[in-house]
């Protein structure tokens, strides 16, 4: 057996099975690149550029020794994104070619083919993926055509010239896509469908507008979603993150009971360039919720009269905006849903563990001025409360303590709150990433029947009025 310190990621080979390269995360949360010998049992670092970057091996062609490796050091980074650079064949220092580090998509390499002269791509632009084939040799770049969705890696590139990936859409769980080389029509992709498939609900991307330009949105309810008696508005976790146009469960089960689901890439949001991402840096709950708040009003104002206001739900990052969305415009919520939240950035940080202290503290959240705190923090502003509540959390979660739902159900009482009629609370044996997805059926059926009971009880409210 052999124990290496630290958090070991990714993972391709080097070799024709002794050797396996490994992205490592170290002492300081700094991340390079180590080849591991399984034979010896011995490893040594491999790719690493400075203390500060992060560095990690992406590809390998054990034939030709071609080697694809990302970094985030400020000589290379742009746009905020980790450049891309290449070991060719022949050996020689990692190159970071222009063609494939200039583009406004987020790119990552996946896999070479057998001779090293072809790396398969992905790019992320917004909330999708497409693929496309670098040629080393005449340093071009192609793209791949396929269906609109969600892409990963591992990758593998065969012998016979086809590729295989991962990927989803909204109405395909998971599967596997073959990239294929047409003799006149270049590269395809086709994904294979899974079981069921057909039995999932479709969505559609739209384009709302914000109050600081143009929001991307993933939308389940077809033609008619603003006019569904239910409609929900979904916050990603993050802050740094997106919603990808892949497929959601909880989306799915929400979709089938009639509801509809706006799920926008609200600023700070990845996959959308600096711009759209950075104004959320060292500003948790500022223009990001002033983009919810201005979507939640351009959707409600936007349905008929009769109908319930959105239903604003998050989970993580998500949840937090959500209770602070419920907190700034009571009035314009019907239900609000926080699944994992935590109440403030400063009360994260006092009771997170290290890794996720660190990264509030990199996000410079010390920017706040501290006259704004009572409003970007849950305990201090949930006196205004008033639609109806649901929180969950996980007493196995080690991303946000359940401490911080706890003290949320604390004040809530405090204030006189009655749970069970003004508020419910629900804890689960899930860990964070076991109640953001609402893998359990338990929490997953409570979501679901709290977005359908809120929007009717409020409906039930006007017609006593």
């Amino acid at each position: 057996m052999l124990r290496i310190p630290g958090v070991l990621s990714g993972g391709v080979w080097a070799d024709e099975g002794r050797t396996l390269a490994l992205d490592h995360d170290g002492a300081g949360h700094r991340t390079e690149g180590i080849l591991v010998d399984l034979r010896e049992r011995a490893w040594r670092p491999f790719w690493s550029v400075s203390d500060t970057s992060s560095d990690r091996i992406a590809a390998y062609s054990p034939r030709s020794g071609a080697l694809a490796v990302t970094t985030t050091t400020p000589g290379a980074q742009q746009r905020g994104a980790p450049q891309i650079g290449l070991r060719l064949p022949g050996g020689g220092p990692v190159r970071f070619p222009e063609i494939l580090n200039r583009s406004a998509a987020y790119r990552a390499p996946l896999a070479f083919d057998v001779s090293g002269e072809r790396l398969l791509v992905r790019e992320i632009a917004g909330a999708t993926a497409r693929l496309a084939v670098y040629a080393t040799g005449s340093d071009r770049i192609t793209p791949v055509p396929g269906p609109a969705g969600m892409l990963w890696g591992p990758a593998r590139w065969g012998g016979d010239g086809r590729m295989h990936v991962r990927f989803s859409a909204p109405h395909q769980p998971p599967t596997l896509a073959t990239v294929r080389r047409r003799a006149r029509s270049g590269w395809d992709m086709a994904a294979h469908p899974s079981d069921g498939a057909a039995a999932w609900r479709h969505a559609e991307l739209v384009e709302l507008s914000g109050p600081a330009g143009p929001i991307e949105a993933i939308v389940y309810g077809g033609p008619g979603w603003r006019d569904r008696p239910r409609l929900v508005l979904a916050l990603h976790g993050g802050p740094l993150s997106a919603w990808r146009y892949e497929f959601e469960p909880l989306f799915q089960y929400l979709a089938a009971s009639g509801v509809s689901v706006v799920a926008p890439n609200y600023r700070g949001s990845t996959g959308y360039g600096d711009d759209h991402l950075r104004p959320v840096l060292g500003d948790w709950g500022g223009p990001d919720l002033d983009d919810v708040v201005h979507l939640g009003n351009a959707i409600a104002h936007g349905r008929d009269i009769a109908l319930p206001r959105p239903i604003v739900l998050g989970a993580s990052y998500g949840g937090y905006l959500a209770l602070l969305a419920a907190c700034r415009t009571p009035d314009l919520w019907s239900g609000c849903a926080a699944l994992a939240p935590f109440t403030s950035a400063s009360g994260l940080h006092s009771t997170a563990t290290g890794i996720v202290r660190d990264r509030v503290s990199q996000l410079n959240l010390s920017r706040v001025p501290d006259e704004q705190d009572g409003r970007r923090d849950v305990l201090r502003a949930c006196a205004a409360l008033a639609a109806p509540l649901l929180v969950a959390h996980g007493v196995r979660d080690e991303v946000v303590p359940v401490e911080q739902s706890r003290a949320l159900r604390r004040r809530l009482l405090e204030l006189g709150r009655t749970e069970g009629v003004d508020f419910d609370y629900l804890e689960t044996a899930d860990d964070h990433n076991g109640v953001v997805q609402a893998w359990s059926p338990v929490l997953r059926e409570a979501v679901v029947r709290f977005c359908l009971t809120a929007g009717r009880a409020l409906a039930l409210d006007k017609e006593r009025r």
